[in-house]
């Protein structure tokens, strides 16, 4: 099964939640369902293990960078301020698509292995 690593193009948070999508069919419509759904720690190889067989798709969700020096609990993070521009990673699809229907599948048999790299940018965000 896929074993994603994440792997920063600048400063990186500790962690951030991947998430694996699985192709199901259901009364003959095809859809994709969320099977695994987890924070792991950016710079590391995650093996996802008991999974059936079948096609997925891996992404990161969004993360707003929340550094504890520019963060002030009683204001809005999305509001314009002093502080300056909010920053934040987007979401990422294997292997560095930019939409979830461009994500190139990933078949897996049972006990089968799959290398997966995804690319994290820190970007600025907008109020």
């Amino acid at each position: 099964m896929p074993a994603p690593s994440l792997y920063p193009t600048s400063e990186a948070p500790d962690s951030i939640t991947l998430q694996l999508f699985q192709r199901q069919v259901q009364e003959g419509r095809a859809h994709w369902g969320c099977g695994w759904s987890q924070p792991v720690h950016v710079g590391r190889i995650v093996p996802i293990r008991d999974l059936t067989a079948g096609t997925y798709k891996l992404l990161s969700t969004e993360l707003l960078d929340t550094d504890p020096v520019l963060s002030d609990p009683h204001v809005d993070p999305f509001a314009a301020d002093a502080r300056g521009p909010l920053f934040g990673y987007p979401p990422v699809y294997y292997p560095n698509a930019p939409d979830f229907a461009s994500a190139t599948a990933i078949f897996a048999g049972r006990g089968e292995t799959e290398t997966a790299d995804l690319s994290l940018v820190k970007q600025p965000y907008t109020a």
